[in-house]
């Protein structure tokens, strides 16, 4: 999930504040017209609250809401108002919240061919308000083939898990493995699938793409060091953990050497079925259109020049659009761009959303959506290579105000991800530095899109490349996981 806990998630991931993959109650495999994907999107309003109160109205952002939407909490309907398109709200019982413990948000959509279920979902918090961080313990064990960077129900257990796909050995091939979560933050070594030919690295996502109802896995193929067409591979997952090989399609005009595409899921022509956007090497998106049974067929291309794509609903209109970055007149400032979507597949023309100075932050998520200020609209936050994070107000059509920055490292290099940890109501903000010192550190934030200065979290850690926020345990305490050194590291 890119974007963790704005994964959207992309926890990532793409590092989704607590964006998170989970496993679909049914997708029917056939396209739908008029009964969209839902898709969450933005954290929901309150994203925490403490325990033993009353029940409480929540309001969930995202877009393809119609009015045969419900918002589920731990996959159980609630009595559900529909407000349009990107809103929706429900009403959350006072048994839900009786003690501390982590509501996961889902939304389904009633069809006549059954319910579809949004790709992505949100943790609320149940828990008292800390005044920093919770608890600091660390898990640690050792690697288990992949990196764990993608978190989602594999085996159906109602428990988090973490997926990862890293090269095998110096062969033209990879692992597709992970941890299975024992629901208390705790986890085992699960299976593996040796992928077909040799991944590039970059993007992979979790989602449910032939309508049984089980997570599965799209990565990127192709070989770096070779001129080789580069493609996508899909591993159906078995609903049991396993992965079981799958279907491969191909970019236009795509050849090597290549470079780590993104990969962004959402049904953006609103048939019921999940799609892919990417790109590809002419500057363009390249859209592919699901057929609802695992496989794809080419969907156009739209002329955008730009990377590190996510998708969202960024004018209130309730479509899919997508945003992403580009470096800009001779890498002393970059552009975010982005494309309106219409709701059909298509998008309106390219247009600039903000410019700023410097360049973006390299190697890791370089930025993530959220809602700081809390008022309906997709803000931004970004990491740029003079060591800062600058937050972005959205203004709900598209455009962004100027960047407020906060320094968080002495160089360019470093990771950051998003989410509720001190359970307050407020996003945070979690960084890990690779100058001086590989500890962690967080930003509280204040619900108005400012923060607080940097604290220094009781956390060694090793140097990594992206962190994963969810709450493992379910404890209403957000966590984090990171990879490194050899191991997989979960912290409480």
């Amino acid at each position: 999930m890119k974007n963790n806990q704005f994964s959207f998630l992309k926890l990532t991931v793409r590092g989704t504040a607590s964006f998170i993959v989970l496993s679909a109650t049914l997708l029917a495999a056939v396209r739908q017209p008029g009964y969209p994907v839902p898709q969450v999107v933005g954290p929901t309003k309150p994203q925490s609250v403490a325990p033993g109160g009353a029940g409480f109205t929540l309001t969930v952002y995202g877009a393809n809401f119609i009015p045969a939407s419900t918002v589920n909490w731990n996959r159980q309907p609630r009595t559900t108002v529909y407000v349009s398109a990107r809103e929706l709200q429900a009403q959350i019982l006072a048994s839900d919240i009786a003690v501390s413990t982590a509501g996961m948000i889902t939304v389904t959509t009633t069809t006549p061919k059954g319910l579809i279920t949004s790709p992505t979902h949100f943790q609320v918090e149940v828990h008292t308000p800390r005044a920093t961080m919770g608890s600091t313990q660390l898990n640690i064990y050792p690697k288990f083939n992949g990196a764990t960077n993608l978190v989602g129900d594999l085996n159906n257990d109602g428990h988090l898990d973490l997926a990862g796909l890293t090269p095998q050995g110096s062969g033209f091939s990879s692992v597709i493995g992970g941890f299975m979560g024992n629901g208390d933050g705790t986890f085992h070594a699960g299976s593996s699938l040796t992928a077909k030919q040799y991944p590039i690295g970059g993007d992979s996502e979790l989602a449910d793409f032939d309508g049984d109802g089980n997570l599965d896995y799209v990565y990127a193929l192709g070989d770096s060091r070779q001129f080789t067409p580069l493609h996508f591979a899909i591993s159906f997952g078995n609903g049991d953990g396993t992965f079981r090989t799958g279907t491969t399609f191909g970019l236009l005009g795509k050849t090597g050497p290549v470079v780590p595409p993104f990969i962004v899921v959402g049904d953006y022509n609103q048939d019921g079925v999940l799609d892919i956007a990417t790109a590809n090497v002419a500057n363009h998106i390249e859209m592919f259109l699901g057929n609802g049974d695992g496989t794809f067929s080419q969907g156009g291309q739209i002329y955008a020049p730009m990377t590190g794509v996510v998708a969202g609903d960024f004018n209130g209109d309730g479509k899919l659009d997508l945003i992403g970055f580009a470096t800009n007149n001779y890498g002393t400032e970059f552009q975010f761009r982005i494309l309106l979507g219409n709701g059909d597949g298509t998008f309106q023309p390219l247009q600039t959303a903000a410019t700023v100075s410097g360049q973006p932050l390299p190697f890791t998520t370089t930025f993530f959506v959220n809602d700081f200020n809390q008022d309906g609209k997709l803000d931004l936050a970004f990491g740029d290579s003079l060591g800062r994070i600058g937050i972005m107000m959205g203004n709900g059509d598209g455009t962004f105000q100027a960047p407020v920055y906060y320094t968080v490292a002495t160089q360019f290099f470093f990771s950051f991800a998003l989410g509720d940890f001190n359970s307050d109501g407020k996003t945070d903000i979690i960084v890990q530095q690779y100058d001086t010192s590989t500890n962690f550190s967080i930003l509280l934030g204040n619900s108005d899109g400012t923060f607080q200065s940097p604290q220094v979290l009781p956390v060694a850690g090793i140097s990594s490349y992206g962190i994963a926020v969810a709450d493992f345990n379910n404890d209403g305490l957000l966590d984090f996981a990171y990879t490194g050194s050899g191991y997989f590291y979960i912290q409480k």
